[in-house]
């Protein structure tokens, strides 16, 4: 085999004399890719800061001395998703400009403020401007994460280190759920803000995006950064000339932007990424997350809620973890065909209990199957559904675009949240919970069809071999 095509594997290069065979460190890249999804605990926390508030808020306002009504409570849990969709659009022309590393350490910002508001909050506006901004710098962090970890890793890891997003985010989420029964609200949102300070200090010491230094035409930087990622006895060049080969031709028209923007690869990667997006929310899952209590509460359920609640936050940071590690194995496409499966059952199941409830049926023998039901669902959904769309948005769009289209596809994610968490409490009231939870069940179907026959499998794909199977050739 001629040696020179041996040095195009972004796997194992030959060193420059020819006889030593010098693989890339992976440990730069983990220990980059995990620093920066400390941003994804952050989310996580804002997430799940809603559920030990209690039902309608009640320990909000039991602590603060503020009255909640029902209908402010669920904008204190929903609003968060209307500041990530304000920010999304923005994030990624910010991590085109300023870069990937820059644009997430700038969160710190509105993050810090956001809590501070919450943590001194003395009416409900407060609450709402703090919610706001906290959702703020979610949204932000849903769109660079995702960008900087696809860029910066090899193509044999990049399944796993995507699904750091969302394995750090369940941890965010399990930590709100543990610590809420153990600490006032107040004293949770100082430890939400004081994680989002350790993400600065130690995201700050690590590498920025090669290609975003390319796009900038800073070669010298590209190197720097990639020697860095992969270690100094890898021969970066053949991996370095690669991304400059598929930079240059994405670029060939002087109207490159809006070419690519209009091609029918565009095309089909927007309706891959918001199709994914949507099915992952209107799967129901930010109805399961916000309201885990109060749903254990109106499920009476024999175990303690906040027991329950626990339970599912575990199942959720080991299903992504154990996603993480067979995700470049299996590959996305049978982990999203199982999960969204499972979801359709287990929605379905959820539906029947609530139904039950509903008729005044006697549920007294089946009282375990709310949480059975609902940990087999918070399993699975992270298993694939939770963490792939993002490892997927990643890595579908061509470079020119990728900033404003992971944007765009955030903002489409966040409007789904907004409009889920928001007018869940209504829908329910309307047709009935286990009406609702058959909605979400048809949704899961349909989905099921959307992965089987548009969705491509990108295991093991670089991305410019990605974008040259969207583009047929």
């Amino acid at each position: 085999m001629n040696k020179e095509h041996l040095g195009i594997s972004q796997q194992i290069l030959v060193s420059n004399n020819g006889d030593q065979i010098v693989p890339a460190k992976k440990l730069p890249q983990y220990i980059a890719s995990l620093t920066a999804t400390l941003g994804a605990l952050a989310i996580g926390t804002t997430l799940g800061w809603t559920s030990p508030a209690g039902d309608n808020g009640k320990n909000l306002q039991n602590l603060y001395e503020i009255n909640i009504s029902a209908e402010q409570f669920s904008w204190i849990s929903s609003i968060g998703a209307v500041g990530s969709g304000v920010i999304c659009i923005p994030t990624g022309i910010l991590a085109d400009t300023l870069g990937r590393k820059y644009t997430m350490l700038l969160l710190v910002i509105p993050f810090t403020i956001g809590w501070l508001l919450i943590i001194f909050a003395n009416s409900v506006l407060m609450f709402y401007i703090g919610r706001f901004i906290t959702g703020v710098g979610s949204g932000a962090f849903s769109v660079a994460i995702p960008i900087y970890t696809a860029e910066i890793a090899e193509s044999s890891i990049r399944g796993t280190l995507g699904s750091y997003f969302q394995l750090l985010l369940t941890v965010g989420i399990l930590l709100t759920y543990v610590l809420g029964p153990l600490v006032n609200m107040r004293l949770l949102s100082v430890i939400c803000a004081i994680e989002v300070l350790i993400f600065f200090g130690i995201f700050f010491f690590m590498p920025e995006s090669p290609i975003y230094y390319l796009k900038k035409g800073d070669e010298d930087s590209a190197r720097k950064s990639l020697i860095r990622l992969r270690g100094a006895q890898y021969n970066i060049e053949n991996e370095l000339q690669e991304h400059k080969d598929a930079l240059m031709e994405n670029s060939k028209n002087t109207a490159r932007f809006w070419t690519v923007m209009k091609s029918k690869t565009t095309l089909k990667s927007f309706i891959i990424g918001y199709g994914l997006m949507f099915f992952q929310q209107m799967c129901g899952v930010n109805v399961v997350i916000f309201y885990t209590t109060s749903i254990f509460e109106k499920a009476g359920s024999n175990l303690e809620a906040d027991v329950s609640t626990m339970i599912v936050g575990a199942l959720q940071v080991i299903a992504v973890f154990i996603s993480s590690l067979i995700v470049d194995r299996a590959g996305r496409k049978v982990l999203l065909m199982t999960s969204i499966l499972s979801l359709c059952l287990t929605s379905c199941t959820l539906g029947l209990y609530f139904y039950l409830l509903e008729i005044n049926q006697d549920v007294s023998t089946i009282m375990w199957l709310p949480l059975a039901s609902m940990c087999i669902y918070i399993f699975m959904f992270n298993m694939g559904f939770g963490p792939l769309p993002w490892l997927v948005m990643g890595e579908i769009f061509a470079p020119e675009i990728k900033g404003i289209a992971a944007s765009s596809t955030c903002l489409f994610n966040c409007i789904l949240v907004f409009i889920i968490t928001k007018y869940f409490n209504n829908v329910s009231q309307a047709i009935g919970i286990g009406e609702t939870f058959w909605l979400f069940s048809v949704l899961c179907i349909i989905g099921a069809f959307f992965v089987y026959f548009i969705v491509p499998e990108t295991k093991g794909k670089t991305l410019e071999e990605i974008q040259k199977e969207l583009t047929g050739s």
